[in-house]
């Protein structure tokens, strides 16, 4: 029987009835949380199981079971379920009772009917399973009354503040406000090549739009991305300016999708840093030249999500493409 009862188990958790073909039907109910106010105790919400005896028709769910977990025919299936119900009766009638572990104990009556226990170990709720009773002390009279005595003896204290203290900080105050209003804004000071390439190593490069078409990108004067890659391949070049197209440059068709690693560098330093990539095991970096813009792109895809999903899983594999972006190709 510890076989059907394995299967029994099963479907309990899924169905309201399960029927034992010739033997008899579990049936589940559920019953809510309540509390016991004699013993002060707050009970959890569960669901319980009862049998009838009088559902005996097969109504092929326990067969099913069977016929999915052994991969038989529905007549071999069947046969198994009649050879467990047969030897269970046998055991009933022998030792007068029988245990479904996780399920119930039956005691065989005087009378030929069976008297069914529910085993409250058994998990027939997934949901409901882990939830314990737990116990509420009432509160007595002289608790309420130790707490006001309490309350009573705290002292009140009052906090005053000193007029003329108060006046001097409001006028403070509103001085300083109008300090900040007033006060003219400082221009920062022209900064050399060498000190712009010292500002950039300590400063990270702004972050670009993630998606932009080729028309949006020049419009808006596009930002090196990402500068602190290519400073580690590129330290005695700037990089700031665009350059003229050269032979190492490639076109891509209209209408696709790329990803930019580096924009608005020149084409050395473009080529430089495809190299670096390659030693990096980044294969596939190509340079990338329409009129006077130099890129480093990364692929060709046919639509936006395949090119963010590809993004996204290089983000994660690669750090040089943390600042990369994807740009439309007009």
């Amino acid at each position: 029987m510890f076989e059907l009862a394995q299967h029994i188990k099963v479907l309990i958790l899924h169905q309201s009835c399960v029927i034992i073909p010739n033997f008899g039907g579990f049936v589940t109910s559920y019953v809510p949380a309540r509390y016991e106010e004699e013993r002060h105790t707050f009970l959890p919400p569960r669901r319980i199981v009862a049998f009838n005896p009088s559902l005996t028709v097969n109504d092929g769910l326990l067969v099913q079971s069977y016929m999915q977990t052994y991969h038989v025919s529905y007549n071999e299936a069947a046969a198994r379920v009649d050879e467990a119900v047969k030897a269970g009766k046998q055991e009933l009638k022998d030792k007068g009772e029988l245990t479904l572990k996780g399920i119930g104990h039956f005691k065989l009556l005087p009378n030929g009917q069976y008297d069914f226990t529910e085993d409250e170990t058994g998990i027939f709720s997934i949901p409901l399973y882990g939830l314990t009773p737990f116990y509420i002390d009432s509160i007595r009279e002289s608790n309420i009354s130790a707490v006001r005595e309490e309350k009573r003896e705290k002292k009140s204290y009052t906090l005053r503040i000193n007029r003329e203290l108060a006046n001097y900080v409001a006028t403070a105050a509103i001085a300083i406000l109008f300090y900040f209003i007033w006060s003219s804004p400082v221009a920062d000071a022209p900064r050399s090549v060498a000190e712009q390439q010292s500002y950039s190593a300590f400063c990270p490069a702004p972050v670009a739009p993630q998606l932009q078409t080729e028309k949006e990108a020049t419009h808006r004067n596009e930002t090196p991305v990402p500068a602190r890659q290519v400073r580690e391949a590129i330290q005695s070049d700037t990089i700031a300016g665009p350059a003229e197209t050269g032979a190492g440059a490639q076109s891509m068709p209209d209408g696709a999708y790329t990803i930019v690693m580096v924009s608005r560098v020149t084409l050395k330093n473009a080529e430089r840093y495809t190299r670096m990539l390659e030693m990096k095991g980044i294969q596939g970096a190509t340079v990338y030249a329409k009129g006077k813009m130099v890129r480093v792109v990364y692929g060709r895809y046919n639509d936006e999500d395949e090119a963010y999903a590809a993004l996204r899983q290089l983000r994660k594999a690669h750090s040089p493409f943390a600042d990369a972006w994807v740009l439309k190709l007009d």
